[in-house]
């Protein structure tokens, strides 16, 4: 399984060109065999970016992750509550996500 962080998820949507040549095609093949995922809190950070303007997504925040979802057939993996603790826990972070991504889905990796 691939999992998907909220960078590529914006990029294969709208900025394809903004991912390097191994990472589209690792993101085509991963969607093409139903092995592509993302978490629920990159959907959360999309959420987040376009209210605060800091991300254009030219639709509405709901129909951009709605469209995404549907067109690479992404699963949506849920936060664990052992996640979220490790994370509130964690010495450093600069984002929720950026500190819980090496851990939030092992089964992903």
């Amino acid at each position: 399984m691939i999992l998907l962080d909220t960078h590529a998820i914006v990029f294969d949507a709208i900025a394809p060109e903004r991912l390097s040549g191994r990472a589209a095609r690792t993101i085509e093949r991963a969607a093409a065999d139903g092995s592509l995922a993302c978490s629920d809190i990159s959907l959360g950070e999309i959420a987040m970016l376009a209210a605060s303007g800091r991300l254009d997504l030219g639709v509405d925040p709901t129909l951009f992750m709605d469209r995404a979802i549907q067109a690479r057939a992404l699963s949506v993996l849920p936060i664990t509550p052992a996640i979220a603790v490790r994370d509130a826990q964690a010495e450093y972070q600069r984002t929720p996500s950026a500190a819980m991504a090496p851990a939030r889905h092992p089964r992903a990796c």
